[in-house]
């Protein structure tokens, strides 16, 4: 049973792009190991670079079911360095937290 201080993902707070070789395998490892981040459950979801995820409206519970339940104070992230590759991750809008 979760805790009252527990919270479903809702949205990322931070995503990991780069480039082969430069690091992201350990970065993932390091952050992974955060008792305060979560980077779901495996290294390179690759949700922003589907094309398949938005061809209409966007369900993010597609992105969201990677993610376990979140202490109150965590944060969550995503490593798939091919986003900096992906022109059209670059185009998708970040919603401000409210």
């Amino acid at each position: 049973m979760w805790s009252a201080k527990s919270k479903k993902i809702e949205r990322l707070d931070f995503i990991l792009a780069g480039a082969q070789k430069s690091g992201t395998t350990a970065l993932h490892y390091f952050l992974s190991r955060h008792p305060d981040i979560t980077m779901g459950d495996q290294q390179e979801i690759h949700f922003f670079d589907n094309d398949a995820m938005f061809v209409s409206e966007v369900d993010y519970e597609q992105l969201h079911k990677h993610y376990p339940r979140l202490a109150a104070k965590a944060i969550a992230g995503d490593c798939t360095p091919s986003y900096m590759y992906y022109e059209p991750a670059a185009d998708l809008e970040i919603q401000p937290a409210d």
